[in-house]
């Protein structure tokens, strides 16, 4: 599983300086190895007294096209730098390097150093490298005499007082002893220890001496990490979820020893805590003490969990405080936060139509009834708004519940206030006089001719910005979309999910997150999503696959998916009521006709952008009024780099095939896994995948398959000897992956990202039936099996086809059982089938016999998740 790790990776490029120790003149040649196996990159080198005046590459075997940025910058780069420390070209990394390695060979045979000799070097360096604080580096100077560091002076800094001491007396003492920047970290002060060998290190660089500082992962015991600030208390007159609560209750949580999760009681007397005892625990003793004196005292002092951590013992506060919640989450009852009970004013806000300041409202309850709604601040525009201003507080008190109609001629101030008043109720931590949400309205169809389609696209997103140590954010985007056509294209319903997943620096809660390959570096991670890096997420086999099988999507992570208006879902559902009746293309050209052209999401009137404002001046009358039915309920946009919509419903459409018969409900389904496989390349190096089924799926009445619309997309590590088969070498900085570029079971390098390489890595994920043809199985295609399969389960229901499996599919590997198996397993499970079974088989085996649920994906698994996510859809074929 992950483990925490608490240093930073300290990674110095050390670049190569451009002095030559001799002013060599003439022609020399060297070679270096590029992306092909079958031929280096040979090169001559013009010198000219030491300067490099020509590079010329003489023969490769590069792939043409590819490799052309390369073959063009990089020899003129090299020239104009004079030195062979030059950035390789976008998207020919490898060519790139080889034309370099070759130039630096030919360099060497002239007997020209790019580095002077260390013993040579005398003076003062300056240096800097980060420490804990992302205030200021560490400063420092550095003196060498003929090579040899004399001394090291930290010049300035903004380390934690009294923590940072040991590091500041020790490391540069350290260093001069040892003649090195590679020393021991100080006991309990490893960032400063850390940023100082960095700077240190850094000096050298300047002075054209390699040194690279300790990259030894600090003992457990040896923690920095100053206080972390305070989280906000609830105020006052907000009463926690425990409010009126008595009794004890134990909880759990990870502090910073794997072996054991630290154990609290926590006892609550009418809603106070009055005690938190620390029942067990496996931390270190004496580092722990800390915070095993002050954090249940703070707790208990504060009525709240969310106090500072003890210096020099986060992880083991944080185990405390995490525990602490999750005894008080058991003293309310999962899911139900009753209103009753709840007293007090609670203030909310929500986006109303003006984009420049949202709608704030003031809640009074009184024993959980609202009696009072009041609107504090807005920017509505005079005498539009006023009907919702007006009405709609005073409906939610007369309803008790801000589950009311919207004003006529104000939808969007309406729904902005009652977007409000939830906002409050939420924090209030009820919801007063909510009714049960009523079950769905079927959506009635009717159609001569009807089509279904399943649909996906992949993109990549540099972002969502930075972590507080300013590297980047980065983010996997994939949109479904299970559609409904009529004979003319026209969208009769949709269905449309997302699954966003990012670096677990990413300081949003909820967010899914990848922390990359086993083997990779580590990436950063906020843990408890403060905005502040707690340290770097390392995974193992166990934590890859734990990490991907607990991706939701964003229908999945329901309400607490907010967005400025509603949720992600609802505003989805508005969109998806939108596109009935249109043709794909409709959409698209009224995407370009009434959406920005800046960030993809419908245009508003009052908009404060030049660009929009004009677009939306120039709009008629018609297209006014459509947007503002549109955005009543949705403004997010339907293209941009949080993924792209309308090409998930194109792809349904180009992917569409005729319903067999009518159905009573549709349901969109998936299924994701992660796997140790397959195999390994011939470094021993373990190939990963990353597998999602995606399952359509429509239902009759009684929950039988009337038909279903299947697919996969498996993505492998690039170091996988399969051609065809998408992968994902990792974030940018992560360190690539290993490379089998032609297949041929040998890798050939590494394939190091970049974010262009990480955005056109994931576009180009093909699912296993856009791969076609060229996907072949034992009997077939991916395609033609998954087609059988389908036929399959037509007529059955869920329950029905997993106690098939479980009858007459393999223990072993999730496939049918077939007649004359030599596994002796197998044998005796179908010799003991009755014959009906047999002649079941020999139907199925004629044209599928991969598995339903193996390590490659659970196609079960998708199915019944359709299943659970069915939506009443009452589609008639009336032929």
């Amino acid at each position: 599983m992950f483990k925490k790790t608490l240093s930073l990776l300290l990674c110095l490029a050390l670049m190569l300086g451009a002095a030559s120790a001799f002013a060599a003149s003439g022609s020399f040649t060297g070679e270096g190895e590029g992306f092909s196996s079958e031929e280096k990159i040979k090169v001559t080198i013009t010198l000219e007294d030491g300067k490099i005046t020509d590079v010329k590459v003489d023969s490769h075997a590069e792939s043409d096209g590819i490799a052309d940025p390369a073959l063009e910058q990089i020899p003129a780069a090299i020239v104009e730098k004079n030195s062979a420390d030059v950035d390789v070209a976008a998207g020919a990394t490898w060519t790139s390097k080889g034309i370099i390695a070759a130039v630096k060979d030919a360099l060497e045979k002239a007997g020209v150093t790019e580095e002077p000799a260390a013993d040579s070097v005398s003076g003062s360096f300056t240096g800097e490298g980060e420490g804990f604080s992302s205030e200021e580096k560490i400063k420092v100077t550095v003196t060498l005499d003929n090579g040899k560091i004399t001394d090291v002076k930290v010049d300035s800094h903004a380390e934690s007082d009294g923590i940072a001491d040991p590091a500041l007396e020790q490391i540069p003492a350290a260093i001069v002893e040892k003649n090195s920047a590679e020393v021991d970290v100080a006991a309990g002060a490893t960032w400063t220890s850390k940023g100082i060998m960095a700077a240190v290190a850094a000096a050298l660089e300047s002075a054209g001496i390699k040194a690279e500082p300790a990259t030894e992962a600090p003992a457990e015991e040896a923690t920095e990490a100053p206080a972390a600030e305070a989280t906000e208390a609830p105020a006052a007159e907000e009463p926690a979820a425990w409010a009126g609560v008595s009794g004890t209750f134990t909880g759990e949580a990870e502090g910073f020893s794997s072996e054991e999760k630290i154990k609290v009681t926590v006892t609550l007397d009418n809603g106070k805590i009055t005690a938190v005892v620390v029942d067990s625990h496996a931390e270190s003793d004496g580092i722990a003490d800390p915070a095993l004196e002050q954090i249940p005292a703070a707790i208990v002092e504060n009525n709240t969990p969310d106090v500072d951590v003890a210096a020099g013992a986060t992880w083991t506060s944080k185990g405390i405080i995490a525990a602490v919640k999750d005894a008080l989450e058991t003293t309310v009852p999962a899911g139900d936060a009753p209103a009753g009970g709840v007293s007090g004013t609670f203030t909310g806000e929500a986006e109303g139509f003006s984009s420049e300041e949202k709608i704030k409202v003031t809640v009074t309850l009184d024993n959980g009834k609202i009696t009072a709604v009041v609107v504090d601040s807005h920017a509505e525009s005079d005498g539009i708004a006023d009907p919702a201003l007006e009405q709609i507080p005073a409906a939610i008190v007369e309803n008790n519940t801000p589950d009311v109609d919207v004003a006529a001629g104000a939808t969007w101030t309406s729904k902005g206030i009652i977007a409000a008043v939830k906002d409050a109720l939420e924090k209030a931590g009820a919801a007063p006089g909510a009714a049960e949400e009523e079950a769905k309205e079927p959506v009635v169809i009717e159609a001569a001719e009807a089509f279904i389609g399943l649909g996906v696209h992949n993109s990549g997103r540099i972002g969502p910005g930075k972590d507080d140590k300013d590297v980047q954010v980065y983010s996997i985007n994939q949109v479904f979309a299970g559609v409904l056509f009529d004979a003319d294209g026209k969208i009769l319903y949709a269905k449309l999910d997302q699954l966003e997943v990012a670096s677990p620096n990413y300081d949003g809660d909820g967010m899914p997150h990848f922390a990359g390959f086993p083997g990779q570096l580590p990436y950063l991670y906020d843990e408890d999503h403060d905005g502040k890096i707690d340290g770097v997420m390392e995974t193992d086999n166990d934590g890859f696959q734990a990490d991907i099988a607990g991706w939701q999507t964003k229908r999945e992570r329901g309400s607490a998916y907010k967005m400025n208006s509603g949720t992600w879902e609802s505003q989805m559902d508005a969109y998806e009521a939108f596109f009935v009746g249109k043709t794909v293309a409709e959409l698209e050209e009224l995407f370009e006709r009434v959406f920005s052209s800046r960030n993809g999401r419908p245009l508003k009137d009052g908009s404060t952008n030049e660009e929009d404002k004009a677009k939306y001046d120039a709009l008629s009358d018609e297209d006014k009024k459509l947007l503002a039915d549109v955005t009543t309920g949705a403004t997010m946009s339907l293209n941009d780099s949080h993924g792209n919509l309308l090409a998930a419903l194109k792809a349904a459409y180009e992917n569409r095939q005729p319903v067999a018969a009518s159905a009573a409900s549709l349901g969109l389904g998936f299924d994701f896994s992660g796997r140790i496989g397959p195999g390994k390349d011939n470094t021993d190096t373990q190939v990963y995948s990353i597998n999602q089924v995606i399952a359509l799926t429509l239902f009759d009445a009684d929950g039988k398959i009337v038909q279903s619309v299947m697919d996969q997309i498996e993505v492998a590590t690039p170091n996988y000897d399969g051609a065809g088969m998408p992968h994902f070498s990792g974030f940018p900085g992560q360190g690539g992956y290993n490379y089998d570029f032609n297949h041929d079971e040998i890798v050939d390098g590494k394939l190091v990202t970049n974010n262009d390489g990480f955005q056109a890595e994931i576009a180009g994920w093909q699912t296993k039936r856009e791969r076609g043809n060229s996907y072949k199985m034992n009997s077939g295609t991916w395609a033609s099996e998954m087609d059988a399969y389908q036929a399959f389960f037509a007529g059955k229901t869920l329950d029905e086809l997993d106690e098939l499996f479980a009858r007459v599919f393999s223990s072993r590997n999730g496939r049918p059982l077939k007649d004359g198996s030599t596994n002796e397993e197998d044998k005796a499970k179908y010799d003991a089938l009755s014959d009906e079974d047999k002649a079941l088989l020999a139907d199925v085996t004629t044209g599928a016999t991969m598995s339903l649920n193996d390590s490659h994906g659970n196609l079960l698994g998708a199915l019944r998740n359709s299943l659970d996510k069915k939506l009443p859809v009452e589609l008639t074929i009336a032929k």
